[in-house]
């Protein structure tokens, strides 16, 4: 791909937690970070609260990141299928529905932090109750990227997989 291929690593992408506290960006290379507005936030927000809010702005950074990706191939020339689009081969409907389906999870550096996915589209994100009490936001942060990065390196080794299995 080239060129493109190098436009397509470079997507950077940032979503906003439903409640407005967290911003969770996605730079080059899958490098993580995640902000709190502020540390009475990150301090006292209850440890299903903060998981939840985790997980629904993971769910928001990957839709932002593939809507950039298509954008990206659309304006190269690329014919860009929306999920609900109906293809002509059936090798690319069951490719999707097993795509769909695909499940990667990770866990930070020092295993404070775990992220499951399915699909890239609905993300769980669990923690040790006191993990925010412990850690400082930049360590946080620092762990909650390693999970990132480790749930990306899953999923996209799952995706090999399983196009090498539908396509090859």
């Amino acid at each position: 791909m080239g060129v493109v291929g190098d436009q397509l690593d470079a997507v950077e992408v940032q979503a906003i937690s439903p409640d407005g506290e967290i911003t969770v960006k996605l730079g080059t290379g899958d490098a993580v970070d995640v902000q709190f507005k502020s540390d009475e936030y990150f301090k006292s927000v209850p440890h299903e609260t903060l998981s939840h809010q985790l997980g629904r702005a993971l769910t928001l950074l990957a839709v932002g990141r593939i809507r950039k990706r298509h954008q990206i191939l659309e304006a190269e020339g690329f014919e860009v299928y929306g999920e609900d689009d109906a293809h002509w081969d059936k090798r690319v409907r069951v490719f999707r529905e097993k795509r769909a389906q695909v499940k990667a999870a990770g866990r930070s550096p020092k295993r404070h932090i775990a992220i499951a996915t399915v699909g890239l589209r609905d993300f769980k994100v669990r923690f040790e109750r006191d993990v925010t009490r412990r850690l400082s936001r930049s360590e946080f942060s620092g762990e909650f990227g390693g999970a990132v990065a480790a749930v990306i390196s899953e999923y996209s080794a799952q995706m090999t997989q399983l196009k090498t299995a539908m396509f090859t």
